[in-house]
């Protein structure tokens, strides 16, 4: 018996950004008509803007099947913190956990004995390429009310994509990218992100959740400008959104104490540790 080896598959992109166009421009509108808009009138330039890459693991020897992956689908959001320059291979550190969880640590264990069939990697690092910057990028998204342009939305519609069909999905966020997967599940109806009905479970690893966006989404402290908070939790109850299960690993006892109880209020079901 041999192991089956651990697989890799990439979805690079780029788009042009968004020009103003004149009202009577019949290019005016959808988002190739901007392209070809940004095109005539910058011939010669390298018009582009940054995207999340998609890196999806399987345990086998070729690219997953679609209707493998539209039985489950784990995503783990991805955007490294802290100094330093910015790494050539930003999933390296990641390559020898996800190969031991997809293929199983003892011999003979296969993807159907409770490993996941896929991982997907989302990776921001093309958002934000500079390590250093990463945290303050992070907790701007936090703390502001809606999606931002700068990673807020480009996520919200990879996972949209990327998630198309899929039934039971998995949102793993580690550090300062939890704040976002809590703004993602706070989206209204209507926005991009995961469909209703389709997140199962999200696991929180050593979340970053500074007091600034627990006071946004989570608590109501900080109500939007010119209106009432709008919490995680009241959205999921009053929206066609599933609440799911809630599990964290948290850096230490005392952040559990400080941090679960505000998440519990949105996500009742589910463990933590710390």
């Amino acid at each position: 018996w041999h192991a089956p080896a651990c697989t890799q598959t990439s979805r690079t992109g780029t788009r042009p950004p968004v020009l103003a166009a004149s009202p009577r421009s019949p290019l005016a509108g959808s988002p190739m008509a901007r392209r070809a808009l940004a095109q005539r009138q910058q011939p010669d330039a390298q018009l582009s803007w940054a995207t999340p890459r998609c890196h999806i693991f399987a345990a086998g020897y070729s690219t997953p099947k679609p209707n493998v992956l539209s039985r489950g689908l784990a995503v783990l959001l991805h955007l490294p913190e802290g100094g330093g320059a910015p790494s050539q291979s930003p999933l390296s550190p990641l390559v020898r956990g996800v190969q031991q969880l997809l293929i199983g640590p003892a011999e003979g264990a296969s993807p159907d004995d409770g490993a996941p069939l896929a991982l997907a990697v989302l990776d921001l690092t093309p958002l934000c390429p500079d390590p250093a910057a990463a945290a303050a990028a992070l907790d701007a998204e936090g703390a502001s009310a809606a999606l931002t342009k700068s990673i807020g939305k480009p996520v919200a519609r990879a996972l949209e994509k990327l998630t198309a069909g899929v039934s039971d999905v998995t949102l793993v966020a580690a550090g300062g990218c939890a704040q976002l997967a809590v703004k993602l599940l706070r989206a209204a109806d209507g926005e991009h992100g995961i469909k209703a009905g389709a997140l199962s479970r999200l696991l929180l690893l050593q979340p970053r959740l500074p007091a600034a966006c627990v006071n946004r989404h989570l608590s109501g402290a900080a109500a939007a400008p010119g209106g009432a908070a709008t919490t995680l939790a009241n959205t999921l109850a009053t929206s066609r959104l599933d609440t799911p299960r809630l599990d964290a690993v948290f850096e230490s006892e005392e952040a559990l104490s400080r941090r679960l109880p505000v998440l519990r209020g949105a996500c009742p079901s589910g463990r933590a540790a710390g």
